[in-house]
């Protein structure tokens, strides 16, 4: 589904809406064209002359950092710039994710590997050593973000107790957690600890890509 920002489709007169759609439309027919082409690979010429790569990476490793089920399922947004390449993001719908799944809250696995134009870009043997740098980069600050959580946890501790106070849910099962603590902290250490087994399942599970 492909929207106008600026300017907004209602501003646009018709003739001009319907050169807009044109050229959205040979994009990414030209960009499939390249994508799924024997020569996917070249800069020039491949999936690298449409798609923004450091971007598309990002957003991959955002997103399976996270293990958001919903990434490019049920939620996915991309956005092109006038005169720009496609660029994956911003992310978003993170509420099946961090291990809050009812469904399956294991911290190993991938999310969007597989899916959709992910699983030809992975056939890419740079874009898959490109994951790999970018991925060590974060998982050497692994201890960093540990301590970002523990400090924003601190930072808004006057704020979860109001929160509770209005809201009486602790130990109350609510759509989507997976786990219910009669506790904030142990709310706050559940998310600390899944974060470290993420990232260390990601640490091997990635270096064998």
């Amino acid at each position: 589904n492909i929207k106008y920002v600026y300017p907004k489709e209602e501003e646009i007169e018709r003739p001009e809406l319907d050169a807009q759609q044109q050229y959205v439309r040979q994009f990414f027919n030209e960009m499939g064209t390249a994508l799924n082409a024997s020569y996917f690979k070249d800069p020039k010429r491949g999936y690298a002359k449409y798609i923004d790569v450091d971007a598309a990476i990002d957003h991959h490793l955002l997103n399976v950092v996270a293990f958001n089920v919903d990434a490019l399922r049920l939620s996915g947004y991309m956005h092109k710039p006038r005169g720009g390449k496609l660029m994956f993001g911003p992310i978003w719908d993170f509420d099946l994710s961090l291990g809050n799944n009812y469904a399956d809250r294991s911290s190993e696995g991938f999310a969007i590997k597989g899916a959709g134009w992910y699983s030809r870009l992975f056939q890419d043997s740079n874009f898959v050593e490109t994951v790999k740098d970018r991925f060590d980069h974060f998982y050497s600050q692994k201890d960093q973000f540990i301590a970002m959580i523990n400090q924003q946890a601190s930072d808004i501790e006057g704020a979860q107790q109001r929160n509770f106070v209005k809201w009486p849910i602790l130990g109350v099962w609510v759509w989507p957690n997976a786990v219910s603590f009669t506790e904030y902290d142990h709310e706050v250490s559940y998310l600390s600890d899944w974060f470290s087994d993420r990232m260390d399942w990601l640490d091997g599970a990635i270096k064998d890509l």
